[in-house]
């Protein structure tokens, strides 16, 4: 299926070709950016993140390893 990526203060994925739009994602539903604009990156670390205007971190997937890369 062919999905979509949208921001509208939240950053989620739904289904692009489906008559009833069914959200299968939302990265910081409880926790919307509130000071335009936010910023969606991969972090040093590996894991998805979303700041606000100022930096501050909003969201982050928090996935850690303990494996190191050389």
């Amino acid at each position: 299926r062919e999905r979509k990526l949208g921001c509208f203060t939240l950053i989620g994925i739904w289904y692009a070709k489906v008559s009833n739009r069914r959200v299968v994602w939302v990265a910081n539903r409880e926790n919307p950016v509130r000071n335009h604009p936010g910023v969606v990156k991969i972090s040093d670390d590996g894991n998805l993140i979303i700041l606000d205007s100022t930096g501050d971190l909003i969201w982050s997937t928090k996935i850690t390893s303990n494996h190191s890369i050389n």
